[in-house]
């Protein structure tokens, strides 16, 4: 059980608790949330919402955009309030407390591949907007997330599944009868050739779980190989000398495997529970990519290899006490290590190595220990925490340290129907490898965010939360997607709205509407910053279980609108937008499900990038900038068949 439920069972101060029927305590947490932006999806919820990976379910994030411009199996690029969170720089996601975020990757510090975690096995999602969590430390700037793995459905289950897209997946689980969701076996696999060109991908994942009264244990394994169409010039696809899902020779793919593992002990004594962890992980991962075509190199190209393989091993002891009814202390203690070999060579478009890069190897040492008092008073709660870090990095014979502090405080009053939130935090972000200083400084981005909002319920079938937020950054990064590294700016600064309502049409059918919008500008140019979105609409239909005939039909309908954005050179993107839906109906131990990417098949630009390039070595080579798109999802049908047992 994750340690959170048993600190909200503490804060519930009950004599005895009701249970559920895998015998796991059921807790109902009333305390308020660390942010007025703060959602946690169910399992029911996770499974009614489109996305075939655990990445496109954070889009559930109020606030978060995502772009997949480099194939399915690379991570994706994250944008939330106002951040160009790159592969996942500003935005720390872990599962069950352990971090999937990866130190320096040479595609990118804080790459953020969720391709390791079946679908089915996703339990409970916690999103938070902003650096307000204090058991959450490195890359916690713009936002956090937590992943809880469970099998809710005793017994098995087999999926079988086609797609228009020339896609096949299968899905074995078992949960045993009797026993507690942490108790389960899932294998899949999945693979497809995807509309267009340079778009095929295979995906293998294996997990399993153990759990008793007062421990569990768990293995995540992931492997897979895949193509990406990569970028094209704007102009050439205009006047069709390109299609709009065609690719260029060389254009990019990659390998990926990771292995993690988890393992957990917790127990109660008077006031008091603790949580203990340990875990450690295997990652190899290889991406090649060609931004620029044969504009740097008119004989080899200039295409990429990047080359990455880590180890990582970390442990975590948490605990809370209530000293009264009024108060709830919580504390946690976090030691993690990652050791990291990475190399960048070029390649040909054949794939075949003609400039060796550096190897670069080095660890990575964080030590942290975190504390917060929350205290209750009638209406008003008011919870004060600090974060403590020490960052290192050791390569090359020296050493480099960064000492951090995070404060954070969060308050909010009212009862009953509507209830005033506001919060500050302090998030920071780490530096890889190619950031340490020989004089032992370590340098750090830190980022100062404040929100002040309402949320609550207008009427019985009517929610509303909307948020002020502001944000402050001491030096910001750009990522410079043609050379994969990143490019130090002046200090910046964000402001925004992040909004929303939840309409109960019925009993049965919901309707979410979001709305964020957030400016992001240098603090010394007042220049906008690059890529930071300024627009994000979304708006999901959504049914849990709709009683229709013999059977339940669960799904939802999902659409979102990209206002432009800043792009560099004073060039501005075009707006973008996508429906995507799924549908589900289960008849006792039978079920169908249909997915439709891009129901309305539009055109959508899923990138767009301006800088020069040469990719006709039949025409003149310019140095002028020019815009430059990757294809966003086309129109696909998948259907699937469930059989449990």
């Amino acid at each position: 059980m994750e340690w959170i439920l048993l600190l909200s069972a503490l804060a519930q101060a009950q004599a005895s608790e009701p249970e559920d029927p895998d015998g796991t305590l059921v807790v109902h947490e009333d305390r308020p949330a660390p942010s007025g932006s703060s959602r946690t999806l169910t399992q029911e919820e996770l499974a009614a919402l489109p996305g075939r990976s655990a990445d496109e379910l954070l889009r559930a994030m109020p606030g978060l955009h995502m772009s997949a411009h480099g194939g399915r199996g690379k991570a994706y690029q994250y944008f939330l309030r106002g951040f160009d969170a790159v592969h996942g720089g500003d935005v720390a996601v872990d599962v069950e407390g352990v971090p999937l975020n990866e130190l320096s990757n040479p595609h990118a510090h804080g790459y953020l591949d969720l391709n390791l975690m079946p679908t089915v096995l996703l339990r409970r999602l916690e999103l938070t907007p902003g650096p307000t969590r204090p058991e959450v430390g490195d890359f916690a700037v713009a936002g956090s997330a937590s992943f809880m793995l469970g099998l809710e459905q005793e017994g098995g289950q087999v999926q079988l599944g086609l797609g228009s897209d020339l896609s096949a997946q299968t899905s074995l689980s078992y949960r045993p009868r009797g026993r507690s969701a942490g108790n389960f076996a899932v294998a899949e696999s999945n693979l497809g050739q995807g509309v267009g060109e340079s778009r095929a991908w295979r995906q293998a994942r294996l997990a399993a779980g153990v759990e008793g009264p007062q421990a569990r244990a768990w293995v995540l394994g992931y492997a897979a190989d895949f193509e990406s169409a990569g970028v094209l010039r704007l102009d050439e696809v205009d006047s069709a000398e390109v299609d709009f899902y065609g690719s260029y020779p060389g254009s990019g793919g990659g390998r990926s495997a990771r292995v993690l593992a988890g393992a957990s002990a917790w127990g109660a004594r008077g006031d008091a529970v603790w949580q203990g962890q340990l875990y450690g992980g295997l990652r190899q991962l290889a991406l090649e990519q060609n931004f620029t075509g044969w504009y740097s190199d008119p004989v080899n190209g200039d295409g990429s290899l990047q080359e990455s393989q880590s180890l990582s091993a970390g442990a975590r002891l948490r605990g809370a006490w209530t000293p009264g009814p009024q108060w709830l202390v919580q504390g946690g203690l976090d030691l993690r290590s990652e050791q990291v070999s990475r190399q960048s060579s070029g390649v040909t478009p054949q794939g075949v190595v003609w400039q060796a890069g550096e190897l670069q190897e080095g660890l990575h040492l964080q030590s942290a220990a975190w504390l917060s008092s929350s205290w209750r008073r009638g209406a008003l709660n008011i919870e004060p925490a600090l974060r403590a870090e020490l960052l290192g990095i050791q390569r090359d014979g020296y050493r480099a340290r960064a000492p951090v502090l995070a404060p954070k405080l969060a308050a909010s009053l009212g009862q009953g129907q509507l209830r005033g939130h506001a919060s500050y935090g302090r998030g920071f972000r780490s530096t890889d490898l190619a950031g340490v200083d020989r004089d032992g400084r370590l340098p750090l981005t830190q980022v100062d965010a404040a929100e002040v909002g309402v949320r609550g319920e207008l009427t019985p079938t009517l929610e509303l939360r909307a948020a002020l937020f502001g944000s402050l950054v001491s030096k910001e990064v750009v990522f410079d997607h043609v050379q994969a590294r990143y490019l130090a700016g002046g200090a910046s600064e964000r402001m925004g709205l992040d909004s929303g309502l939840v309409w109960c049409m019925h009993p049965d059918l919901e309707l979410q509407l979001d709305l964020s919008l957030s400016s992001a500008r240098y603090r010394a140019t007042k220049y906008p910053v690059p890529y930071a979105p300024r627009l994000l609409l979304s708006t999901t239909l959504q049914s849990l279980s709709w009683q229709l005939g013999p059977g339940a039909l669960s799904g939802s309908l999902r659409a979102w609108f990209l206002g432009a954005r800043p792009l560099p050179g004073g060039f501005v993107s075009q707006p973008s937008s996508m429906v995507d839906l799924k549908l589900r109906y289960q008849l006792q131990v039978w079920a169908v499900g249909a997915e439709v990417d891009n129901l309305l098949g539009q055109e959508q630009r899923d990138g767009e990038f301006v800088y020069a390039s040469h990719w006709d070595l039949d025409s003149p080579r310019s140095e002028l900038p020019v815009r430059h798109i990757t294809a966003g999802a086309p129109t696909a049908l998948r259907l699937s068949l469930y059989r449990s047992f």
